[in-house]
């Protein structure tokens, strides 16, 4: 694996995957960017994002994304990097056209601010969890920019998982047809300055 992320091919099986698929139901609200203070349709912006999501907060899914990240942060070699908590799981729909253009999720130096929540409150983004749901689509693969590393994409399969840290610049490409499903997730610490 490369220093920059630790991938698990196929680790979830597929029934787990429609299991969480099927959680959703038909709750999914189109996706935002950001987290500043506009209203939530405000931050609505299909040229940067088109998708839409479901928010999670399954026991039973949480401990998949805690088995997975604990292992590929304490890897020798790897990160090694302080968390405290995750962020609620959320669930990806990407239809045909859907994509999330370059981004970092967090840069280690923004704190989350959600005073009624005292395991994120002051805390930022360390690691991130993508779980790919379903490979019957096509298009949507998973880009990491090239300034990081040269084998940049990863393809999705069902049931792999990638971890990596908040800060690598990365995006979703567009889905040429079908549906494109993942669960995500971020490990959140404290700042260090």
């Amino acid at each position: 694996m490369s220093g920059l992320y630790y991938k698990f091919d196929n680790i979830v099986a597929p029934k787990v995957c429609k299991e969480i698929i099927d959680s959703a139901g038909d709750t999914f609200k189109s996706a935002t960017v950001g987290a500043d203070s506009k209203k939530e349709d405000e931050r609505q912006d299909t040229k940067v994002r088109k998708a839409n999501v479901h928010w999670s907060n399954n026991p039973k899914y949480f401990e998949i994304v805690q088995t997975l990240v604990g292992q590929s942060n304490n890897l020798p070699g790897q990160w090694n990097l302080e968390y405290s908590a995750f962020e609620s799981l959320q669930i990806g729909q990407y239809p045909k056209g859907g994509h999330y253009n370059w981004h970092v999720d967090g840069l280690g130096l923004d704190d989350i601010q959600a005073p009624e929540n005292k395991f994120l409150h002051g805390k930022t983004r360390k690691l991130s969890f993508v779980l790919w749901l379903n490979e019957d689509f096509e298009g949507g693969e998973f880009e990491f920019h090239s300034a990081h590393i040269k084998e940049n994409i990863v393809k999705p399969s069902i049931g792999t998982v990638v971890v990596f840290p908040s800060w690598i610049m990365h995006r979703v490409k567009p889905v040429k047809k079908g549906t494109r499903y993942s669960m995500v997730t971020w490990a959140v610490g404290q700042i260090v300055r």
